[in-house]
């Protein structure tokens, strides 16, 4: 058992064996599942499958180990260890690290962006537009949102902040597969978003369809209750 952020024990998804995020192999297996749900990794998947790829020309940056320099302005950039910078991406960009995004480091993207992290969030993602990112570990650092629209998918646990940036959000899309305490929910849908729809795998409130206190249109789901001791 681990405590989470409130000092409560719960069975933490990040506890179980995991696959080692430095296996590129699998970082291309999952990119390639993510593509097929409409994830738009065009410039990844032509990398990965062609050797010759005209995007390897165009903007592609590989890190062969741990990122410890902040870099800018790649349309493209797969990192096979952590990310221990800031890093600032573009307009349709593509990003995927193997590894951990750090405490202090920070993925500036300034337009559409495909964000994947191999391991867990303990950084921040500021994103001024359409964003969507996935987590295959635990989301414990911020994520900053843009307009339109953001979608965000962890298989960990959920212990991090979401806000909009400035004073108006737009829609915001949250799928958690780990644990996320009823207080985090409570915190994510009082943000000013003009729409947030969540599913919550795990959560110490009892199964079932809620709706907002905020705003009538917002739902979210929890799946399973997973009892937790003070």
């Amino acid at each position: 058992m681990t405590k989470n952020a409130f000092g409560q024990e719960t069975t933490l998804f990040s506890d179980k064996p995991l696959r080692t995020a430095r296996d590129w192999h699998q970082v291309k297996l999952d990119i390639g599942e993510l593509a097929e749900f409409h994830e738009h990794f065009f410039h990844t998947l032509c990398i990965f499958a062609n050797p010759v790829c005209i995007w390897k020309e165009n903007d592609y940056l590989l890190v062969e180990s741990d990122l410890n320099e902040e870099i800018s302005n790649n349309r493209t950039v797969h990192i096979k260890g952590n990310l221990n910078s800031d890093i600032y991406i573009g307009d349709h960009s593509e990003l995927v690290i193997a590894g951990n995004v750090a405490k202090h480091a920070t993925i500036y993207s300034n337009g559409i962006s495909r964000i994947y992290i191999g391991e867990s969030l303990e950084g921040t993602i500021y994103s001024t537009s359409s964003t969507r990112i996935t987590i295959k570990q635990n989301f414990t650092g911020n994520v900053l949102t843009g307009q339109p629209s953001t979608f965000i998918s962890v298989d960990g646990d959920y212990r991090g902040y979401i806000n909009p940036i400035g004073t108006n959000g737009a829609l915001l899309i949250v799928k958690i597969e780990g644990y996320t305490h009823s207080a985090n929910i409570k915190e994510l849908y009082a943000q000013a978003y003009t729409k947030i729809s969540g599913f919550f795998r795990h959560s110490d409130i009892p199964a079932g369809i809620y709706q907002s206190d905020r705003r009538s249109s917002d739902f979210f789901t929890v799946t399973k209750t997973i009892s937790v001791s003070d």
